[in-house]
């Protein structure tokens, strides 16, 4: 390998055979689907991964709550690295494919986790799938109509982002600049002013285990490639949702949400808890899209296990 590209060329393959040796694929009854499973024992937790991921951002997202006594099941939705498209498109279809994938692993219930883009396919276990939930928590899930504040401020976003080369580029610049990246991530997926941005900074870059958060949240959005598919269909399956039934959720259900989220509004989370029969919401303070990186988050760790040791039994 050599040349002006041998950088980025390694850079893609490297992400690639870690993906593939940190998952397996499994066959089940809607299709192939990609999954990790950590934990050696205690009930399953499984996970919906957002838009840009894959099963490694499930394992990100849920940081926090392994080693609590139980098993972590996070997998790649479909058209996201090595889950064709083929086993579902729909956030119902979604869910009969997450639900046949606990049945080829032989799990008969367990709690389910959704963040943003993997919300309403949370959402949609609850009502579709009732028997296997023990509860549901979602962070910052959609669960209205979403698209219209992507496709208009976050537009050049995309166009410079979502693309192989400048993630490459912009993984390097995190590494050297990650003070800058800080910033430009907290502007672009919260509402906080500047006075607020600046001290949310300083309180992250004095904890590493934050800043490691955001540098491998942004590293599971990498190779952007393998995971275009999978995010241009849960944009479309997001801008076709009305109102999703969550009325006809009867599992208990945990609601976290931050009240400057940008990228989806707490609208979404209240519009649930206000429709759902036994739903919570936790609202953050000064929260934004991703709430692993807030001030709060050894609170919501503490609210989400405590939650999960109340109505997840082994």
């Amino acid at each position: 390998m050599s040349g002006k590209f041998s950088g980025y060329l390694r850079w893609k393959h490297d992400h690639i055979d870690a993906l593939n040796a940190g998952s397996q694929v499994i066959d089940t009854a809607k299709g192939p689907v990609e999954y990790a499973l950590v934990g050696d024992q205690g009930p399953v937790l499984a996970v919906n991964h957002g838009g840009p991921g894959g099963y490694d951002q499930g394992l990100v997202i849920t940081r926090r709550l392994q080693n609590q006594g139980y098993k972590i099941l996070t997998w790649s939705r479909p058209g996201y690295l090595r889950t064709p498209i083929t086993t579902g498109q729909t956030l119902e279809q979604q869910a009969d494919v997450l639900a046949a994938l606990m049945d080829a692993l032989g799990i008969e219930k367990a709690a389910v986790m959704g963040a943003s883009a993997g919300g309403p396919v949370t959402l949609a276990m609850g009502y579709t799938h009732p028997e296997k939930v023990a509860c549901l928590i979602s962070e910052c899930g959609v669960s209205l109509t979403y698209g219209k504040q992507f496709k208009t401020s976050q537009k050049l976003f995309e166009h410079l982002m979502f693309n192989d080369p400048v993630m490459w580029l912009y993984e390097q610049y995190e590494h050297l600049a990650p003070e800058s990246t800080l910033r430009s991530f907290i502007k672009l997926e919260s509402t906080l002013d500047k006075e607020h941005v600046e001290a949310l900074v300083k309180s992250i870059e004095a904890d590493p285990e934050r800043v490691g958060l955001m540098l491998d949240m942004i590293g599971t959005m990498c190779p952007i490639s393998l995971r275009r598919e999978g995010m241009d269909n849960d944009l479309a399956q997001l801008a076709a949702i009305d109102t999703l039934p969550v009325e006809k959720i009867s599992a208990p259900l945990l609601l976290v949400h931050g009240d400057h989220d940008a990228d989806v509004p707490i609208a979404h989370a209240r519009y649930v808890a206000e429709h759902a029969p036994h739903a919570e919401l936790m609202v953050i303070e000064n929260g934004y899209h991703l709430l692993g990186m807030s001030d709060q988050a050894p609170q919501i760790a503490e609210r989400e296990l405590s939650f999960l040791h109340t109505h997840l039994k082994a």
